[in-house]
């Protein structure tokens, strides 16, 4: 399949440095359930992650046609997964510091998924807006209006406001143009319209190795220095930022219109310590010695269930040398995913409340969201696993 190449800096448009770039060749597509694993279309595309250390960007360098991936199996949603509301959640408290909720505003919100946060923020709503190619509106949602497209194909006249307030949570890392993308949200404002985006935090990232969060879909990886420079250049600047840990290490930013006496703000960089090439390695020697591990009792008789059918799994599963490929079952408790399975993967989601885990290794896989591993370790914990793995560098 046909991708763009990009060899440089989608922010600053230097070169990168070739040991600040991480080879993943074959690496899965995701967020796909099936009735069986057979599947007819290819799932394995070469990747390679770059890191700038001029302005601390990352970002894929193939960028594919995501959505050639995806058919009517493609599963996402906001409220359907607990770390996509927590996240939401987290996000809301971010909004409720920096907005007087006891006023009314009127509200855009673009990549609006199913609708949870703006029902949140519903008692602050003088009239609002939403813009999803896949938006289904809810009528108990009052004052709220739905523009079924892309940001691109949408006008002013669409809106038909000014808004006070634009959110944008968990869509700029899908953006091939993050510059096109940021200048035609900020066409439908004016200089006093207030804007709060999320995304992954590529600080949050590198610091706790946690590499199975790179994946197809997530073009950019954000730190506050990089999207900073972006929205400089753009006349913005962030008034206020902080990191959400606990799910893809969310970052948080509220930015304005730059006043032309405005000095942009010095943020604190985390700089690499090290290349990124050697910061990877450490982490696959990591996930080498959990294979060892699981490979040894799985020799010895002892049952291997993965915990947690998250829309991820195939990354976690990728890092760990395909070894859920022949353990006893993926075990999840989401009515939609059992009985079903990952393409070309043939260990089936089961129920995780119907299965015995004594004598049994559980290994947690949904690891991009910190607080899903922590509710599944001590679900596990309760069932008597044996041993209780968890792919990942921090907690």
């Amino acid at each position: 399949m046909k991708f763009k190449s990009k060899k440089k800096c989608n922010i600053c448009n230097k070169n990168f440095h070739f040991q600040n770039t991480i080879n993943l060749p074959k690496l899965p597509i995701t967020e796909i359930f099936l009735k069986s694993p057979r599947y007819e279309k290819k799932i394995f595309y070469d990747q390679k992650l770059k890191y700038c250390s001029s302005c601390h960007h990352m970002q894929l360098q193939n960028q594919y046609d995501t959505a050639f991936f995806y058919n009517q199996s493609y599963l996402t949603s906001s409220t359907n997964s607990y770390s996509g509301r927590y996240t939401n959640d987290v996000f809301y408290e971010f909004l409720k510091k920096n907005i007087d909720f006891n006023k009314k505003y009127k509200i855009l919100e673009v990549g609006a998924n199913d609708l949870y946060l703006i029902k949140k923020i519903k008692k602050i709503i003088k009239s609002a807006c939403t813009i999803d190619p896949c938006i289904k509106p809810d009528k108990k949602v009052k004052k709220v209006s739905y523009i079924k497209k892309f940001l691109e194909d949408t006008t002013n006249s669409d809106i038909n406001f000014v808004p006070d307030i634009v959110i944008c949570s968990h869509t700029l890392e899908h953006i091939e143009n993050p510059n096109k993308f940021i200048n035609l949200i900020t066409s439908l404002g004016n200089n006093k319209t207030k804007y709060f985006f999320q995304f992954p935090s590529c600080e949050s990232l590198v610091d706790r190795k946690a590499f199975d969060q790179i994946h197809h879909q997530h073009f950019n990886y954000f730190s506050i220095n990089s999207i900073s420079k972006l929205l400089n250049k753009l006349k913005f600047s962030v008034k206020k930022y902080e990191i959400g840990e606990l799910h893809y290490g969310s970052l948080m930013i509220y930015f304005t219109k730059s006043d032309p006496t405005h000095k942009n703000k010095n943020f604190n960089v985390v700089k690499l310590d090290k290349k990124l090439a050697t910061i990877y390695q450490e982490y696959e020697a990591y996930m080498s010695n959990l294979v060892k591990i699981i490979q040894k009792y799985k020799k010895r008789g002892t049952k291997i269930y993965g915990i947690g059918a998250g829309l991820m799994l195939p990354l976690v599963n990728y890092h760990l040398k395909n070894i859920l490929n022949d353990a006893d079952g993926i075990l999840d408790d989401d009515k939609n995913k059992i009985n079903k399975f990952y393409p070309k993967m043939k260990t089936k989601i089961l129920s995780l409340k119907k299965t015995d885990l004594k004598n049994s290794i559980a290994l947690i896989c949904s690891t991009a969201s910190s607080i899903t591993t922590r509710k599944l370790a001590e679900l596990c914990r309760i069932k008597n696993a044996k041993i209780i793995i968890i792919p990942s560098m921090t907690l």
